[in-house]
């Protein structure tokens, strides 16, 4: 990209990609694409010139657009940007020639023609100034005041004035925040509007990381998220925001089970009657779709609503078969909790199928099945496993949140594989609250000292190996089957 255009460019508020306009990274490549729009531009800006009543005749407006781009006349203007098109036009010369680097760069003073702001949002600061600069240099080539000319600009952008322009929020816009489309193969992705990305991309700035957050800026991301859901009750993202807040608020349980069937009630409403396809993961836009029906999953567990709970399990598998949340290693859990001990088994026997490593997570679905399924032995047996291979399972099991925090982030703890614990805890909770004896004899099975004991030989033996020159960690992976097997007799035969 030559220097000198991306420079002017940036400096007239023209982004490197837009929705209106090809971004400043192509003109380069296809300088007959930068013709055409510009002239585009350029001509949008002479009917509002003379629709506003600011210059008395067409011929005038052409003149006033010729001298604010930095020539004489409109006729100058007008035949080097004709002539970089017919230089380019790629229907006449293909491939296209070299250069146009020179005639783009004449036209610099005319780039701010081609900043044009979002239908739903105020501009941005870059944007901002380039409308203002374009304001600057039309009036100055017709003797006209600014304001005038601002709020002719503010009109081209969709606003009354200059001032309400900038004064546009993207919860104002009138249309629909989102669309559902259906491609050949008859899968579906969620499309967003503008004023719906402008939405998320201002929730972002506090939402990220919000429980690590002061308890000012929580409240004061609250305060953002009521008025804008009281604006647009559609934002199905600010609803997901809104269910997130109050996951920790135990008194407002209920309203966040409301939140995420509201939400998932509008997002249906947008599938077509009979849809049967795919909803992926990879397409970003149905991320949130995704977790609105993850985070009523895990509350309906909570809620000991087991039955919903795995029909919600069942729909993101079949929704989302790339399982990029985790559920294969949910629905075992669920089913156990709902009192399906055998459709549990074939769940978690899927769970597994395929993969080489079972982590820590997996073992712990393996031992609440086998419990329920009065497998005793082999519930020890990996009970111990995912206790070895991931030790702040411990205090999953104890759920003591304190030192279950400290150990996730002790380095001393970590092992091969580091599962999500907070995942974890949610498994265990909604097993352990509907299932008779597990808790108490998951504590049980802990407490005895022979465990302990296998827990420090074996953190010795990783930490001797792990990442050390000569160290392998074959030993200890052998241990800890050897180790969970005989611990697992001990303590199912006491």
């Amino acid at each position: 990209m030559d220097k000198d255009i991306e420079n002017a460019a940036r400096a007239a508020g023209c982004a490197s990609h837009t929705s209106g306009f090809s971004g400043y990274f192509i003109w380069e490549i296809c300088p007959d694409l930068f013709a055409s729009q510009l002239m585009a531009a350029s001509k949008r800006y002479v009917r509002f010139l003379k629709k506003g009543g600011i210059v008395k005749s067409r011929s005038e407006a052409l003149e006033t657009v010729g001298k604010a781009s930095g020539f004489p006349n409109w006729h100058a203007f007008h035949t080097v940007v004709q002539g970089l098109f017919d230089a380019f036009n790629p229907e006449v010369h293909w491939p296209r020639p070299k250069g146009g680097r020179e005639p783009i760069k004449t036209l610099s003073h005319a780039f701010v023609f081609m900043v044009q702001a979002s239908p739903d949002c105020a501009p941005t600061p870059d944007e901002q100034r380039g409308l203002a600069k374009a304001a600057t240099q039309l009036a100055d080539a017709c003797g006209s005041g600014l304001d005038p000319m601002l709020d002719m600009i503010g009109r081209m952008n969709g606003a009354d004035s200059w001032e309400a322009l900038l004064n546009r929020r993207p919860e104002q816009a009138k249309g629909s925040l989102y669309e559902f489309q259906v491609d050949e193969a008859g899968d579906g992705r969620f499309v967003i509007s503008s004023a719906c990305a402008a939405l998320i991309d201002q929730q972002d700035v506090l939402f990220q990381e919000f429980h690590s957050r002061p308890q000012s800026q929580q409240q004061e991301f609250e305060v953002l998220l009521a008025k804008v859901l009281d604006a647009r009750p559609d934002f199905l993202e600010g609803l997901l925001a809104k269910a997130e807040v109050l996951r920790f608020k135990h008194d407002h349980r209920r309203q966040q089970g409301k939140i995420f069937v509201d939400a998932i009630d509008r997002a249906n409403a947008l599938l077509p009657a009979g849809f049967k396809g795919q909803i992926s993961w990879y397409e970003i836009s149905n991320r949130f779709y995704h977790r609105l029906l993850y985070g009523a999953m895990v509350w309906h567990s909570h809620e000991m609503h087991t039955s919903k709970a795995v029909a919600l399990a069942r729909r993101q598998l079949r929704l989302n078969k790339s399982d990029n949340l985790g559920l294969r290693m949910w629905l075992p859990v669920l089913l156990v909790a709902d009192g399906q001990f055998e459709a549990a088994d074939k769940a978690c026997k899927k769970m597994t199928s395929g993969d080489a490593y079972v982590d820590a997570g997996m073992e712990l679905v393996k031992a609440i099945c086998h419990f329920a399924n009065q497998r005793l032995q082999q519930a020890a047996e990996s009970l111990y496993l995912s206790v070895f291979m991931y030790p702040p399972m411990r205090h999953v099991i104890s759920l003591d949140f304190d030192a279950l925090g400290d150990a996730v982030n002790d380095m001393q703890s970590m092992r091969t594989v580091s599962p999500d614990a907070e995942t974890m805890v949610d498994q265990y909770v909604s097993a352990a609250m509907r299932t008779y004896g597990l808790e108490q004899t998951f504590e049980q099975w802990l407490a005895r000292p022979a465990v302990a004991l296998a827990e420090a030989a074996l953190a010795h033996e990783f930490h001797a190996n792990w990442r050390q020159p000569n160290g392998s960690i074959g030993k200890w992976e052998a241990n800890i089957k050897s180790r969970a097997a005989t611990l697992s007799k001990a303590a199912t035969y006491a």
